[in-house]
């Protein structure tokens, strides 16, 4: 019987990986990190993991938390389409629990850290780099209107702000366009003035 047992597992020669951790505390636990601890669990331990929704079983009976659960909860009833829940196309795939993860929980880990480096950010007469410093920290944010707009202004100077506030601005880009216009002419004025 053990040479049964240990002769697939030798075919194998795959090295056993332990279980995932759990999932307890969403704004200091990385999730992106602990999916890849499911991904790799999952690979190391195929007879355990045979199928996608075993799979995915798996990783969200790892969240203790109670957010966790919750999500946890309510994303097995909509894949399996159980106690009032519409099913949902596409939720029996790794890829889709991963994304809705990530979009669930990485905002309190790494989004937090983004916000507070957002507050750090100051304009220092070149518009440009003061933008790209905002839409890269917006990235893990996902700020957009008002909010966004009140990041992006916060150390603007007040001219500028008088001049953008004539005009209503549909979209977001229109918006961070007239900023950037309103902007360089102040920068090139500055720069005559230091003259």
């Amino acid at each position: 019987m053990a040479q049964g047992i240990g002769i697939p597992i030798a075919n194998n020669g795959k090295r056993r990986s332990d279980a995932a951790l759990p999932f307890k505390n969403p704004k200091d636990q990385n999730v992106k990190l602990w999916l890849l601890e499911c991904e790799d669990y999952s690979r190391t331990n195929p007879n355990q993991c045979r199928s996608n929704q075993v799979r995915i079983e798996y990783a969200l009976g790892r969240m203790k938390a109670e957010e966790g659960s919750a999500f946890a909860f309510t994303y097995c009833n909509k894949m399996t389409g159980e106690l009032g829940h519409r099913k949902i196309e596409g939720y029996e795939f790794w890829e889709a629990v991963r994304g809705e993860c990530i979009l669930r929980f990485s905002l309190t880990h790494e989004g937090e850290r983004s916000v507070a480096l957002m507050t750090k950010v100051t304009y220092k007469e070149n518009i440009d780099r003061h933008l790209l410093k905002m839409e890269n920290q917006n990235t893990h944010v996902g700020m957009s209107r008002v909010v966004w707009r009140q990041n992006v202004e916060r150390h603007i100077s007040k001219d500028a702000l008088h001049r953008l506030s004539t005009v209503e601005y549909a979209t977001d880009s229109a918006w961070i366009a007239a900023l950037t216009t309103v902007c360089r002419r102040e920068e090139i004025c500055m720069e005559q003035l230091a003259w």
